[in-house]
């Protein structure tokens, strides 16, 4: 069988893990590699993880994302990755409204009618207050908008001569 494996284990090792694994682990993973028939498969991330002792949390930063975790399934570890996303994008998300200029949660809510509560101030309710504030603005609060307008001249049905009657079905 081929030596150079085993050295380019070693040589990895050494390079990428040696704060993590001792001189002993690393010779154990070259011996299994070098001793392991060319038949068998080649073992999955979770069989090198286990022998490794590799946890998740050296594992991360460590970089090795083909190894698996002795302390985490696959599927917590895709779970994992997938709210580190979440966050990720979160973040991002929240980074572009700021430099659009939109407030943060703690400044919206400083400026907001709820926390200010103008009407207080001047011993009125809420709703009065809110009636007032329409009235000042010239604006009605229940101003119908466009199509919503009734279809008539102005004029009620008995002004303009037609009384409430139903036309005859002939």
């Amino acid at each position: 069988m081929d030596d150079t494996l085993p050295l380019g284990i070693r040589a990895w090792f050494a390079r990428i893990g040696a704060d993590v694994f001792d001189a002993d682990e690393i010779e154990t993973a070259a011996d299994i590699a070098k001793h392991r028939p060319d038949s068998d498969r080649l073992a999955s991330a979770d069989q090198v993880a286990e022998l490794l002792d590799l946890e998740y949390e050296d594992r991360q930063r460590l970089k090795f994302f083909t190894i698996g975790a002795v302390d985490m399934t696959k599927r917590q570890r895709a779970n994992a990755r997938k709210q580190r996303k979440r966050e990720q994008d979160r973040m991002k998300k929240e980074a572009r409204r700021r430099e659009r200029g939109a407030p943060n949660r703690e400044q919206y809510l400083a400026g907001s009618l709820s926390q200010t509560r103008p009407w207080d101030r001047e011993g009125i309710s809420r709703r009065q207050w809110e009636r007032r504030r329409h009235v000042a603005s010239g604006s009605s609060p229940h101003t119908l908008i466009g199509s919503e307008q009734p279809a008539t001249s102005g004029l009620g049905a008995a002004e303009s001569g037609r009384a409430n009657t139903v036309p005859e079905v002939r």
